[in-house]
Parts: C-alpha cells; structure tokens; sequence
C-alpha cells in the first residue's frame, strides 16, 4: 500500500543527507597540533631533569644516560620535602578559605537584599583592578603588627583575599538556580543558612570544585609575596624555596636541572588533584560557560 506521503513530490526528490568527514580531519590534525605545543614545554621539563650536571642547555634534548641525582639532593640533601607541605598546607588552606568567603558573598549578592547590594560587587571589583604590587607595603606592616610577618598563617590571610571575579562568577550560577526551590524551602521552615549550607552549596558543587582549584593552583604558583613575607628556610613554599635552592643562595649561577626536577615534582600533587576532580571541573566549567 503506497501511501501519500511517498507518492508526492517532496518525497520523490528526497535525497539522503551524507554528514561531511573532511573536515573533522582538520579539527583533529589542530587539535593534536596544538597538543604537542602543550605538552612539548613539560616533555622537555622531565627530560631536562633527568640530565646530568647543572645546565640543561649544554646537553642533549635526549640524554643518553639518565640521571636521578637531581631528584637525589632535592628529597634527601635539601628541604624540599618541608617546602612542598608547607605548599600544600598553604593551598589546601587558601581554597577552603576563599571557597567559604566567595560561597557566602555571591548567595548574600544573589539571594538577600541589602544596602549596597547594586553597587557593592562592582566597587570590589574596581579596587581589585590596581595592580597588587600597590598594597605590598600595606601588607608587610599589617603582618608586622600583628606578629605574622615570616609565617604560613601571615600568608595564609594574605592569599585569602577573595577576588571579586570570582563571586561575580558564582553569583552568576546562583542566579540562574530557581528561587522556587527557595521558596519551597521556606515553606518547609527552612531560613537562609539552611537554604545556603544543604541547597544552595550541594547545586554548586561543580562550580566550587572549579574555583577551588583556581584558588589552589594561585597560591601554589605564587612568588613575589611568598618571598617578601617568609624569611625562614623552614617556611618557604617550592616557589621560594626551589628558587633559592637553584640559584645557590644568589651565587649568579641557575642550576636549571635541579629547578626542573623540582618542578616535576611540584607538578605531581595538582596533577592527582586535578584527575580527581576531573568531573565536577568540566561539569562546572560547562555551567560556567551556559549560566555566566
């Protein structure tokens, strides 16, 4: 039995649509490109610590014999195993922190109505646009009047200072969750710090695992503050301390090698952190990209 939808016109001169595969070829020939010009900067990292002797520029890209005596004076003739704790201890410490901070601040921003809750975000974010090395002096003396100059705590707070790109970046999320759910919510008898701690954060997860490891991964990379506020060797974070461990106490000589088997070493614990993460970050970097 023909039916009428196959006899008519249209039907007739149909034809079926073929996708085209040329130009995925392309898409992954770019994309394996621009691979390798990601990775080759840390290919030649490892490669570069595994050679001997301390100038990676002197020898081959390939060392002929491999080599652990750098990795050998960092873990057991040096401090770096205290320096990569205090790092860690510092990171772990500024996520959390800044986690509750820019947590709290975009819901009161999205959720709560206040004074200068219109401008207040905006004129943070302005303050926040000088350059930091503007309130180094300001900083220093703060930390010498209260006994903090030298230590981990001293930085900590430092660190701890929420950017304004961040909440507006996480209000932005909250926003786009329904105030229906709020006010659900409150019917039930729930006030706002319920609302926050078991609806709101729980929503957020994917968000805050994103903002956490831009936390950790600032504190961790950081130089110019770790250097002024820590002054003991015990203190120092692997910036400091990989720095001044390579130049040999400001000898005017780098010892490139033993800088790049310390930062392969430094590299491993964001690593595990990141593939442990690895899907609330693109969870919360897709949301990010849909809500903001």
């Amino acid at each position: 039995m023909v039916t009428r939808a196959q006899t008519s016109p249209i039907a007739q001169t149909a034809r079926p649509v073929r996708k085209r595969s040329g130009g995925f070829g392309w898409v992954h020939l770019f994309l394996i490109l621009a691979s390798l010009l990601t990775i080759a900067p840390v290919i030649y990292m490892v490669l570069a610590s595994l050679q001997p002797g301390g100038s990676i520029f002197l020898g081959q890209l390939i060392p002929s014999s491999l080599s652990f005596s750098h990795y050998d004076r960092l873990l057991y003739h040096s401090e770096f195993p205290r320096w990569m704790l205090n790092t860690i201890i510092v990171g772990i410490s500024v996520g959390v922190i800044n986690l509750l901070v820019t947590a709290s601040s975009a819901y009161a921003f999205s959720r709560l109505k206040f004074w200068g809750s219109a401008w207040g975000l905006q004129a943070v974010f302005i303050a926040q646009l000088f350059p930091a090395g503007m309130s180094i002096v300001a900083i220093y003396y703060l930390l010498i009047k209260t006994n903090l100059e030298g230590t981990l705590i001293g930085l900590i707070l430092v660190y701890s200072g929420t950017s304004a790109f961040t909440i507006w970046m996480l209000k932005a999320f909250i926003d786009g969750i329904p105030k229906e759910i709020d006010e659900a919510a409150k019917v039930d008898g729930a006030n706002n710090w319920v609302i926050f701690w078991r609806i709101i954060l729980p929503l957020s997860t994917p968000m805050l695992a994103v903002l956490f490891i831009w936390s950790l991964m600032g504190s961790w990379n950081e130089f110019m503050l770790a250097s002024i506020v820590l002054q003991k060797p015990s203190t120092y974070t692997l910036a400091v301390g990989l720095h001044v461990l390579s130049n040999g106490q400001g000898g005017g000589y780098t010892d490139w090698g033993l800088f790049a088997a310390g930062a392969t070493l430094a590299s491993i614990p964001l690593l595990i952190i990141y593939l442990a993460l690895q899907k609330q970050l693109l969870q919360g970097m897709a949301m990010g990209g849909v809500k903001a």
